[in-house]
């Protein structure tokens, strides 16, 4: 696999070498943890991760825990995420202008980013 990007709270985003890309995760011992299948992820915040997968032409993105499991399924599209390591500070932006935080709760925004 290729290395993508720096350990946040634990794992480092890896991906596949074939085309298209492929992305998952391994640990602090190299091992990976979560399988290469989704085609974007972003880092592990304290508890989930984002992650976008397209199977049978519909897009699915929503929030990934430790263990793969899928804990929170977005109601539109994510138009835009912030970026953080090592924190539970992400927040995305969906295309039907609702905010949700690191843990997938809805968010109040008053001055949206997109």
């Amino acid at each position: 696999f290729n290395y993508e990007s720096p350990f946040s709270n634990g794992f480092a985003i890896v991906s596949s070498r074939q085309n298209p890309k492929k992305f998952g995760f391994i640990n602090t011992q190299g091992k990976l943890v979560i399988p290469m299948e989704y085609d974007e992820v972003a880092p592990f915040q304290e508890h989930y991760a984002f992650f976008s997968k397209e199977e049978n032409g519909k897009l699915t993105e929503g929030l990934i825990d430790h263990n793969n499991r899928i804990v929170k399924i977005f109601p539109a599209k994510v138009t835009s995420k912030s970026t953080y390591y090592d924190s539970n500070e992400i927040t995305y932006y969906l295309s039907n202008l609702e905010t949700y935080d690191a843990d997938g709760n809805f968010k109040e925004d008053k001055n949206p980013i997109r």
